[in-house]
């Protein structure tokens, strides 16, 4: 039975370490606040370049 809990207690603590590495590398700066309008003119200073935007899932009200 000890033979089994060192090796699995390893990978655990190892599991744990990857899945938080990858859960702060997904965590962006904090940008611009949810319905914050940005104007005509901004955007036409990007022509050429490209930019990600995210749209949170939701309900209309």
């Amino acid at each position: 039975m000890r033979k089994l809990i060192w090796p699995l207690a390893l990978v655990l603590v190892i599991a744990a370490l990857a899945g938080g590495g990858v859960w702060l590398s997904q965590r962006g700066p904090a940008g611009l606040k949810p319905g914050t309008l940005i104007a005509e003119a901004a955007s036409e200073a990007m022509v050429g370049r490209t930019a990600e935007v995210r749209v949170p899932w939701g309900a209309c009200r």
